[in-house]
């Protein structure tokens, strides 16, 4: 394994809950009519339709999502890859350092941690299925992130974050921002949410 940070909390086949996954008493904000493709696009073609965001097949695209989270927080997302066979992530931040959890085919994992990248121990082989709908939450601690994909404890990772790292490909603008990638796939993203569990997020513009 590597030198990081941190520990492996291995994944079980069980039903798990991970941090306040489903009980929380945080507040949820829909963060989907905050998003406007003109202005948050950082790469690729993005449109909203219908209340659901679109990303057509570019190269590492990515959207920045208008909203600062606050110290805790999940970050929450529904969406479909329609086609394609790469990246779909989700962009977190903490303490300005942004980083990213990443379905890449039949490895799911936070990219990068230290010097690695999807070899690091928190990548787990599932598959990942065109047409299928999937809700991932990243559950964004002080001491660690941890990641639930439909009900399901899937990863998670002990840190301070000083070793979380984000690829020149995926950075957003503005660190303090959550965001959301797709590498040359056709993705839609019908629900993005953050809950608060400690402290006030607040929007950007």
């Amino acid at each position: 394994r590597n030198e990081t940070v941190g520990f492996l909390v291995e994944w079980s086949s069980d039903k798990e809950t991970g941090p306040d996954p489903q009980g929380h008493d945080g507040h949820t904000i829909n963060l989907l009519p905050l998003i406007d493709p003109s202005k948050d696009t950082v790469d690729g073609t993005w449109k909203k339709e219908n209340g659901v965001l679109t990303v057509q097949a570019t190269n590492s695209a990515n959207i920045e999502i208008p909203y600062r989270p606050p110290a805790e927080y999940d970050f929450r997302v529904t969406f479909v890859r329609h086609s394609g066979n790469r990246s779909v992530n989700q962009i977190l931040t903490k303490n300005r350092k942004t980083f990213v959890w990443d379905f890449y085919h039949n490895r799911w994992g936070f990219y990068f941690i230290g010097k690695t990248n999807l070899d690091n121990p928190t990548v787990r082989k599932r598959p990942f299925v065109n047409g299928q709908r999937y809700t991932s939450t990243v559950h964004v601690r002080n001491d660690g992130v941890s990641v639930t994909v439909d009900g399901e404890l899937v990863s998670s990772w002990k840190t301070d974050y000083k070793e979380m790292r984000i690829t020149s490909n995926w950075a957003l603008r503005d660190p303090t921002l959550l965001g959301l990638g797709s590498d040359r796939n056709v993705t839609t993203f019908e629900k993005v949410e953050l809950i608060e569990i400690t402290g006030k997020g607040k929007p950007a513009r």
